[in-house]
């Protein structure tokens, strides 16, 4: 019936329980299942039980709600399959391939919240970047350039507000990273 792989263990994450929302469609993009039981996850996989038939390596597209940080969608591969105890229903093994950087991150933030370093970062980055900018923007507003007057001759009194708004797309950034996850 179901081909049971077998073999060393594949983990690389530590699985964790928790209640999620997660919905499963296949390669057509077809709802295979809207609400199947989520056993376990970890940042490279999760463990769900559905009433769908499914083989190991097929691939399904996923979407998983994380609360208070929004959905993730991404490809799985079906690793190992099994009839559930009770007979009626199936467990499978999903190996995550495909997710970006970004949802990665927040299912790691959300499964192993530990110490807010990511944040410290993300305030470094955003201070480092906008000082950049500053430096940049005060750089070009001491200097008569040739190059830059000949190109912003048309363009009126943009040397004047350009290191300003360079300063403030510099703020503004380091604020978003500093308060996107929060």
């Amino acid at each position: 019936m179901f081909k049971l792989l077998t073999g060393k263990e594949r983990r690389r994450h530590k699985r964790f329980d928790r209640s999620m929302s997660l919905s499963i469609y296949g390669e057509d993009r077809e709802i295979v299942d809207e609400r199947p039981t989520v056993h376990n996850v970890s940042r490279s996989g999760f463990q769900f039980e559905t009433l769908a038939r499914l083989n190991p390596s097929d691939t399904i597209r996923f979407d998983l709600l994380i609360p208070g940080k929004g959905v993730i969608q991404a490809n799985a591969i079906t690793r190992w399959a099994k009839v559930s105890h009770t007979g009626l229903t199936y467990v499978y093994g999903a190996e995550i391939q495909g997710m970006s950087w970004s949802s990665s991150r927040a299912l790691k933030k959300y499964l192993e919240p530990g110490p807010r370093w990511s944040a410290l970062f993300d305030m470094i980055l955003g201070l480092a970047l906008a000082y950049v900018l500053f430096t940049v923007a005060k750089e070009v507003q001491g200097q008569e350039v040739a190059f830059l007057s000949h190109v912003t001759a048309g363009m009126g009194d943009t040397l004047e507000w350009a290191p300003q708004a360079a300063i403030s797309a510099g703020a503004i950034i380091g604020i978003f990273l500093f308060f996107k996850d929060r």
